[in-house]
């Protein structure tokens, strides 16, 4: 997406908000409770999000991980929640991590300047479920943990009450750090709309009576035809299914932003009034072909599920002094 995070809100509507850009290098890449207050924004700012300048989103900063970025959130003083698409380096055989080659940084802009927090290398945790999934890679969440705690930025924690049908159809919040122009630059931190639209099925048929209009739609975007390959990876997306339990379908509502490269790994979030609460991790868009880095379609999120949750309550409890 191309904008950033804003909570005006309006008196006598409010709307929980999202802007969630997918990294698309590695495929093509809570709920609102009843009574809860959700945070908010202008109607007119809703179709391409607007600046991220809600001070408690200040704990969701970019990955800079060699020469790619994505998004993460701090769920704890040294604990960096993200996409294990973020972590893994599957353009190299064997896979590796990122942080076996180079350096890694969780970036966070504070008082008008960028704060730079090493990652601990040694400290890298990501889902052990290998197979499978909307990427292939399995259950898409990692985590990582920094060299030293994060100080003055309060963590977004992650929500243990998992979602259910009866969230389907509501808003959510999102941030990341989507493209902000045609020459790939990613921007600045952002936030939109997207609504949750399924959480099992078959996604892209939720929006596509057939295979050949899902096609039509992509060369629609992209401008022209579509190459071979592009086609076909396409036509296979169209049956794919979520993985069972562990993602979830938004996007594409009525007020819904768009999704563009370099925001994987970013939060779904839910705001209640306790606080905000991590929900999701963006995984991918709904399907991506080579120079596709700002989709109309959908986004698939890792949903927070139990093996997640003891994932992440390990690694906080491991990087504990």
């Amino acid at each position: 997406m191309k904008t950033s995070f804003s909570t005006h809100a309006r008196p006598a509507q409010r709307r929980s908000t999202l802007v969630c850009a997918l990294s698309l290098a590695a495929s093509l890449a809570a709920s609102a409770c009843a009574g809860e207050e959700t945070l908010s924004s202008d109607e007119s700012s809703i179709r391409g999000g607007s600046p991220a300048s809600d001070p408690r989103l200040a704990a969701v900063g970019r990955l800079s991980l060699g020469a790619g970025s994505c998004t993460g959130t701090l769920i704890a003083p040294r604990v960096v929640l993200t996409a294990k698409h973020c972590i893994l380096d599957l353009s190299a055989n064997p896979v590796r991590l990122f942080t076996d080659v180079s350096p890694a940084f969780f970036e966070i802009e504070r008082d008008g300047r960028i704060e730079r927090h090493s990652i601990d290398a040694e400290k890298t945790n990501l889902s052990d479920r290998l197979e499978g999934g909307w990427i292939r890679i399995g259950v898409d969440v990692g985590v990582y943990v920094l060299s030293e705690p994060v100080t003055g930025v309060s963590p977004i924690p992650v929500r243990r009450t998992p979602l259910s049908n009866a969230d389907v159809g509501k808003p959510f919040v999102g941030v990341g750090y989507g493209l902000s122009d045609a020459a790939g630059m990613t921007g600045r931190k952002q936030e939109g709309q997207q609504t949750l639209r399924m959480l099992r099925g078959k996604p892209l048929q939720a929006d596509f009576a057939t295979e050949q209009e899902l096609v039509d739609f992509a060369s629609s975007e992209l401008g022209g035809p579509l190459a071979p390959l592009d086609e076909a990876r396409i036509r296979a997306r169209y049956s794919h299914a979520l993985l069972a339990g562990e993602e979830l379908y938004a996007g594409r509502g009525e007020g819904d932003a768009q999704l563009c490269l370099g925001d994987s790994g970013g939060p779904l979030l839910l705001e209640t009034v306790r606080g905000l609460y991590v929900v999701g991790v963006a995984s991918a868009v709904g399907f991506a072909v080579g120079g596709y880095t700002c989709a109309r379609a959908g986004a698939i999120y890792s949903r927070l599920s139990a093996g997640t949750l003891a994932l992440i309550d390990a690694t906080i409890e491991g990087a504990e002094p």
